[in-house]
């Protein structure tokens, strides 16, 4: 998951309003998830979530749901941002965590490119 447009929050804003609106959408995603789940900030803008025996459809629903929680709670703090989601699953014992997160990442940069300019986010089935 990424954060659309997180550049022109901290240009237009401020690095202050950028960190808030991160911390915004780490608090939206640990206080969303499941127990099992686990959430980490894997660089800037960028937010992984691990969803242990999660079906990928189920995957998809989760992930549109934290889209709506973290618009929601970005906008609280008057700072609302939407973002892109990127969804993948694998059979346990035939994939790394690296196979793993490319193949969301994947997904996510496709769904930023085919999206129209109006949505918000994409969950896209890795091909």
């Amino acid at each position: 998951m990424d954060v659309d447009l997180f550049k022109e929050v901290n240009d237009t804003r401020g690095h202050a309003a950028g960190d808030q609106v991160l911390r915004a959408v780490a608090s939206a995603l640990r206080r969303s998830g499941r127990e099992a789940d686990v959430v980490a900030r894997v660089g800037g803008d960028e937010f992984a979530m691990l969803l242990p025996s999660c079906p990928f459809d189920d995957a998809t629903a989760i992930g549109l749901t934290l889209r709506e929680f973290v618009i929601a709670q970005t906008a609280r703090i008057g700072e609302p941002v939407t973002v892109s989601v990127g969804a993948a699953t694998m059979p346990v014992a035939t994939a790394t965590a690296d196979e793993l997160t490319a193949a969301a990442d994947a997904a996510l940069y496709a769904g930023k490119l085919t999206r129209r300019a109006d949505a918000g986010g994409a969950l896209v089935t890795p091909g």
